[in-house]
């Protein structure tokens, strides 16, 4: 097998080189190694050439196989190189495989990698445009640039959460003090719920109620529910052992989900197990402020119907308008003042007709805002309470 040394020899004793032993004039040494830095071709006297790609001296000849080497064309298929992309041993440039390499500005390695340890240095700095102080200098900045990135990011998660908030405490305050102005318009629906251990508002017939409780500590199975009359239910073919949660005692509280207490269909949540402290004793309003401060992600805004509302799960709410003059969305007149709502599924596959419920109206509802704007089909029970 030709060895590297071989093959140096052999190049020494081609056509057109200096005999073995000669003495160069300095000068022209000089010469010959400046033009083999760059690459023009004129690093050795006849055939001899230093490649424009290669840090090793080679054929001008592209394609010329002499004594087991050869000069490709644009890249190298040698023993060193300084720019090209091909597997072998010491590259200066290149990241594929090889005994030795320099990928973005390292050292190459050893004398074959362009005559001499420093020599492959400053030809790995050429081949990849950086040299070693330089690309460590890269690596600092791009590191500065990678933890700059992080804080800003950091930052902009943190106004966000901050505005997320405050969006919140808005919907949460302005809530509570519509609410207010609920039970103002109708006191005489307003009465003390001894089952929750709290407060209720039945709407204007008597076919459904809102009810809270004012100590969760004391409601261990829901703290909040809606109550409401199975017999238009049962009438438009509901078979109550098919609701979700199925038959309950009577005056029993739902645990979750949608049950049937021998009367009544009841929608129950259970918002946590805290006993909220109150100055004196709590009034409705009270105890329903306590939703908006120990649980204001249950509390939300429909803004088509320019109501709030508090989310019993599954698609179940009561709302209750944010202005019950007009709505501020569209400047109608707002003659839905509360609306009981409910997700129709769960009465559908327990039988329920649903464009058949006595009171209640089947309808399309818009949810969500803009690109996240969707129609969804609810059953709703709106009330006017005059105000």
């Amino acid at each position: 097998m030709t060895t590297f040394r071989q093959s140096a020899a052999s190049m020494a004793n081609a056509p057109g080189a200096a005999p073995a032993g000669r003495t160069t004039d300095k000068h022209e040494a000089g010469d010959r190694r400046k033009a083999a830095r760059r690459g023009t071709g004129a690093g050795q006297t006849g055939a001899l050439r230093t490649h424009a790609s290669c840090n090793h001296t080679s054929y001008a000849q592209h394609g010329q196989i002499r004594n087991g080497l050869k000069c490709a064309s644009r890249g190298c298929v040698g023993h060193s190189h300084a720019s090209c992309g091909q597997a072998d041993r010491n590259h200066a440039a290149c990241g594929r495989a090889g005994h030795r390499y320099a990928p973005a500005g390292r050292k190459a390695g050893g004398p074959e990698a362009g005559g001499s340890a420093t020599a492959g240095r400053k030809a790995a700095g050429r081949g990849a445009g950086r040299s070693p102080t330089a690309w460590r200098g890269t690596g600092r900045r791009a590191a500065a640039a990678l933890m700059a990135a992080a804080i800003a990011a950091a930052a902009l998660l943190a106004s966000g959460c901050a505005a997320l908030g405050g969006q919140l405490d808005v919907v949460g305050k302005e809530s509570v003090a519509a609410f207010g102005n609920v039970l103002d318009a109708a006191p005489g629906n307003v009465s003390r719920d001894e089952a929750i251990g709290g407060w209720a508002l039945a709407a204007p017939d008597g076919s459904a109620r809102f009810a809270w409780s004012e100590n969760y500590s004391n409601s261990p199975s829901c703290d909040i529910m809606l109550a409401l009359d199975a017999q238009p239910f049962i009438d438009a073919g509901l078979d109550t052992d098919l609701l979700p949660a199925g038959n309950l005692p009577s005056g029993s509280l739902p645990d979750g989900g949608i049950s049937f207490d021998g009367s009544s269909i009841l929608v129950g949540a259970k918002l946590g197990d805290e006993a909220p402290k109150y100055d004196g004793e709590p009034t409705p309003l009270d105890a329903f402020g306590q939703i908006a401060a120990l649980h204001g992600g249950a509390i939300g805004f429909h803004a088509a119907m320019d109501h709030f509302n508090v989310d019993l799960g599954g698609g179940n709410m009561f709302e209750w308008a944010k202005d019950m003059a007009a709505n501020t969305q569209t400047g109608e007149n707002q003659d839905k003042d509360i609306v009981f709502v409910l997700d129709p599924e769960p009465f559908i596959m327990a039988g329920a007709d649903p464009g058949a419920i006595e009171g209640w109206a089947f309808s399309k509802v818009q949810v969500g805002m803009g690109a996240n704007a969707a129609e969804v089909d609810k059953l709703l029970k709106p009330f006017d309470l005059g105000g």
